[in-house]
């Protein structure tokens, strides 16, 4: 029921829509919409089962004051073996509806 479901939180102010159970890590606009919204998927965070050898990894979204200029940053962090630690791998900056109506 996406192609209903996307449509009607965008128009209701949605500005990310967020998963995780297919354990592929991306940030992707999402297109034709009454407003700029994004999907933001998660990979594997803490699990023996990864997917086509990507790493464990985990999204921290920022926002207001840890973002700049009213975006909101999307880090992904990934893990790291060699330091047995996540590290940042890669950083998306949006910009919400919300900030370019102000």
């Amino acid at each position: 029921g996406y192609e209903l479901a996307l449509p009607r939180w965008s128009a209701a102010g949605c500005d990310i829509v967020m998963g995780g159970h297919i354990h592929l890590p991306y940030v992707k606009a999402l297109p034709n919409l009454p407003r700029p919204m994004w999907a933001v998927q998660a990979g594997t965070s803490v699990s023996t089962r990864i997917r086509d050898g990507m790493a464990n990894s985990v999204n921290i979204v920022r926002c207001g004051t840890d973002a700049p200029d009213g975006c909101s940053r999307i880090e992904q962090w990934d893990y790291a073996a060699a330091f047995n630690a996540f590290v940042a791998s890669k950083v998306t900056e949006i910009t919400p509806a919300r900030t370019l109506e102000t």
